[in-house]
Order: C-alpha cells, then structure tokens, then sequence
C-alpha cells in the first residue's frame, strides 16, 4: 500500500514530504504494521521508504524488496532483467539504499506478467488435448 501510494502520486520530493513520510511509519508501526514491501520498478517509493525508516530501529520492522522489473532513470520506461548480474546488482543497490546489512524477504516481481503468455498457451494446449482425448475414449 506505502508503494504504491507514493509510485503513483505526485508527491514532491522535498523535507515537507520527508517529515509527512516518517510521520506515516511511526503510524504504521504504533498500530503494528510492521512489514514494508518495496521494489525499484515502485520508483520514488523506495527511496521515500528508506528516508522513513532511517531512524526506526531495524528490529522493529521486516523490510522486502523485489527484483525483475526495474524503471529506467526512473522514468515510466520499464524493462524485466531476472538475469543473476541484475539481481545482485539490485540487492546491494536496495542495501546500499537503505543502508543496511540484510533485507528480510526478496521476492521475484512481475515473473507471469512476463512469461505469463507462454504459461497461458501450453497450459491451454495441454486442457485441449486432455479434454479432447477424453472425449475421443467415451
């Protein structure tokens, strides 16, 4: 929800909206949510995260990220890259961003968005043949 919040507002970047985001977290975790979920492809997003959460405690909170989709300059282009050299790259860029030793929880983002039409023929192909076999048995 914080993601996509920020992705798709305009907020401005400023101090005015530093201190409007950290006031969101102390929120957030006074009414016990305590888990943060951020991607590069989210834009400004996780930069407003970091500068949130950079005087929480870091046990107080589990922070996940997501590698895959990425935003180019941080511009609306997008590009998917699962390769092992971007991953790693994007693991220690979101370490180095939120200046941290581990992050609690990477996931792999938009993986059906973007193989999801290959999925989508061969799972239908094999229900066409299943159903066309078993009417052919009856």
């Amino acid at each position: 929800m914080f993601s996509t919040f920020f992705r798709d507002s305009q907020f401005p970047f400023n101090d005015q909206s530093f201190a409007r985001v950290k006031e969101i977290i102390r929120t957030a975790l006074e009414l016990g949510i305590n888990y943060f979920d951020v991607a590069p492809w989210y834009g400004i997003a996780q930069d407003f995260l970091a500068i949130g959460l950079e005087s929480v405690p870091r046990d107080k909170y589990y922070l996940a990220t997501k590698i895959g989709r990425y935003n180019s300059d941080k511009s609306e282009q997008h590009w998917f890259d699962y390769s092992y050299k971007r991953t790693i790259e994007s693991v220690e860029e979101s370490l180095k961003l939120f200046q941290f030793d581990y992050i609690d929880l990477i996931q792999v983002i938009s993986v059906l968005y973007f193989y999801g039409l290959v999925f989508y023929c061969i799972f239908f192909s094999l229900v066409r043949y299943t159903i066309s076999s078993s009417w052919a048995t009856i």
